[in-house]
């Protein structure tokens, strides 16, 4: 894109923002367009998203279920197990305006489906107890030294998810798996106070391990709307190395390119872009279980491919862009 400069006294600097006269009003101009020839070009554009921060947080094995996303000190509803205190990376302060990427893995030996948090919308999602996949399997002795003493097998399940959100301040419901701060019950909080302190998986959690990563963006107007989505089909989770996933040039006003890696191994492999200069990746592992890795790109509209990862057992790829329009 190119670059507006400007006089200011004898100095030349760049223009961060132009203004225009509309009327009698002076307003910022959010593009401005000029004639190329026979061709009109956009030559400058004010708008734009990039990445402030992001939280991660892990868990070990549980039978619970209804975990939290606890921004502050990881703990959640009913656990017998305590989350981990999360990872902090970058600057974590929710404005409204803002969008959060929720991504999360679990490992259960029970029923688990896909699961929207309250106030976000779906990504992508994957659960291999309903739609099928890859699964791999833990033993333990049960009543050791007893008469009863049996060796237990478990087949791990895996269910995966991203969703996003644009904070604006309203409130949104909650209900008991939800249980804002820790404590259950019914209501509603509002979606800055939730994104600074917690944010709950209704069915997420429980088995074997599960981890939650967020990632903040702020744009540089909150004057803009959600164009739409582009997301990839998701394939069928395997052991065995996925496809590489094309993510769709664009041409809105900005776009979030992400791509989630998941697994049920422990490793600590990061997700990466093809065209990944600026990206930013948020990884996070749970010991003996499973282990995600989140990238977004904010600046580039081109095409762009995730590329997919052998991270060794049950392999998720979720891929895509969040296109967004200045108002």
């Amino acid at each position: 894109m190119p670059k507006f400069f400007a006089l200011d006294g004898s100095t030349v600097r760049e223009a961060k923002k132009v203004f225009v006269n509309d009327g009698g009003t002076i307003r910022e101009a959010k593009k401005i367009f000029a004639l190329d020839g026979s061709t009109v070009r956009q030559v400058f554009d004010s708008f734009s998203f990039a990445f402030r921060g992001s939280k991660s947080v892990i868990k070990s094995s549980d039978s619970k279920v209804g975990f939290n996303f606890h921004f502050v000190n990881g703990t959640g509803v009913g656990a017998a197990v305590p989350w981990n205190t999360p990872t902090t990376q970058g600057t974590w302060d929710p404005q409204a305006g803002d969008i959060i990427i929720l991504a999360q893995v679990s490992s259960r030996h029970f029923s688990m489906g896909v699961n929207t948090p309250n106030g976000y919308t779906n990504l992508d999602g994957h659960s291999v107890w309903y739609e099928g996949g890859a699964t791999y399997t833990s033993s333990y002795v049960a009543n050791p030294g007893t008469k009863g003493e049996t060796i237990v097998t478990d087949t791990h399940r895996l269910t995966a998810s991203i969703a996003y959100r644009k904070l604006t301040g309203a409130s949104y419901s909650i209900d008991w798996k939800d249980s804002i701060y820790g404590a259950a019950g019914t209501g509603s909080e509002t979606d800055l106070d939730a994104a600074t302190a917690t944010q709950g998986f209704s069915n997420a959690g429980g088995g074997h391990g599960i981890l939650m990563i967020a990632q903040l963006f702020r744009p540089t107007t909150t004057a803009y709307s959600i164009a739409g989505t582009q997301v990839n089909v998701t394939p069928t989770p395997s052991d065995s190395v996925l496809s590489n996933q094309t993510i769709s040039a664009q041409t809105d006003d900005a776009v979030i390119q992400f791509a989630f890696g998941a697994s049920g191994s422990n490793v600590s492999t990061a997700q990466t872009l093809t065209t990944s200069t600026g990206a930013s990746t948020t990884t996070a592992n749970v010991s003996g279980s499973v282990s995600g890795s989140l990238v977004s790109l904010t600046t580039n509209k081109a095409a762009n491919t995730a590329t997919a990862v052998d991270r060794g057992l049950v392999n998720f790829l979720f891929s895509g862009s969040i296109r967004l329009t200045a108002t």
